[in-house]
């Protein structure tokens, strides 16, 4: 008989800790992780001890998606257990640390913080931390099983469905039981978003299309990555399309109350007041996104702002 432990594991965020799943099954199982921490490796490990296993015994370990708090103890565990890892092949990527990897990655968000119109000295001082967290919170896996949506990851007692659900990151994944509607949505159905200088998508667009998708599956009760569980599915998903729709009408209404084009950078610093470190990374990447939702509608226009920037302005000014 399959029994599913929910193991929350401290990381330093606001969210406070990420959920861990553990299947105590013939093929023992965990679904995220952790980040590469001390602290995060004692209290899963701990975790699975109390639920009457041993991370030493995993089988397979499970990522929602590429992100450091949910996939950072992956290669760790692989290590220890010999576990194979199942990662949406979108965000294989993400696993890696090695040195050349980590700088491809920091030159691609700095051009993502050029592009958004951010001054020099706000640039290095948001990409500064990231050489350490990435080389840090992450653990190396580069052996990976990649998923592509579709699969069906068996259990003794049921099945989980890969479900592919790109938006807060290309390879986001849920995980659905068909038999009972439990749903392990890792941060699927959460609010906010996060760049990804990686992949061409347009998170904002491509997050509610997988919304649109969920809505319709007969799920019964959710089991998120960060927070408690919950029954109502429908009600969760209203609220993160109403939430980004305020946001939205917000973004727009600077746009239209400018009297010069905005960059997303200007935007962010009157929308969220002036962000520091990675904090402004967050700020402008979710103004972007929502001015490429509003240009995808016809109501806002990019323009060359020079040097590798670039400002919008509303449609009507430019037509």
């Amino acid at each position: 008989m399959t029994i599913i432990h929910i193991i929350q594991v401290p990381i330093p965020y606001p969210v406070k800790w990420v959920n861990c799943y553990y299947f105590e099954d013939s093929i023992p199982t965990l679904i995220d992780t952790g980040l590469n921490l001390p602290e995060c490796y004692e209290s899963l490990v701990e975790g699975i001890r109390n639920s009457g296993g041993a991370a030493s015994g995993l089988r397979r370990v499970v990522a929602t998606h590429g992100h450091m708090d949910h996939a950072g103890l992956a290669g760790k565990l692989r290590d220890l257990s010999g576990a194979e890892i199942l990662v949406h092949a979108d965000d294989q990527t993400k696993l890696l640390t090695d040195k050349e990897t980590i700088e491809s990655k920091i030159a691609a968000f700095d051009r993502i913080l050029l592009e958004t119109g951010c001054p020099e000295e706000k640039r290095a001082e948001a990409l500064e931390p990231l050489s350490e967290r990435f080389s840090t919170f992450m653990s190396h896996a580069a052996e990976c099983v990649p998923l592509n949506g579709g699969e069906s990851i068996q259990f003794d007692d049921f099945n989980l469905r890969v479900l592919h659900t790109p938006g807060h990151s290309p390879g986001s994944t849920c995980l659905l039981n068909e038999a009972n509607g439990d749903l392990f949505s890792g941060d699927s159905l959460i609010d906010e978003l996060y760049v990804d200088p990686s992949s061409s998508m347009e998170p904002l667009s491509t997050h509610l299309a997988s919304l649109d998708m969920l809505v319709h599956l007969p799920v019964r009760r959710v089991y998120p990555g960060h927070g408690s569980s919950y029954a109502n599915f429908k009600n969760r998903i209203k609220r993160i399309r109403q939430y980004h729709d305020r946001r939205t009408a917000k973004v727009k209404e600077i746009l239209q109350n400018s009297e010069a084009p905005q960059s997303p950078y200007a935007i962010a610093s009157r929308l969220f007041g002036v962000e520091q470190g990675i904090d402004l990374l967050w700020a402008v990447s979710s103004v972007r996104f929502h001015l490429e939702r509003l240009e995808s509608i016809g109501e806002a226009v990019r323009i060359s702002a020079g040097n590798s920037a670039y400002n919008y302005v509303p449609a009507v000014a430019n037509s």
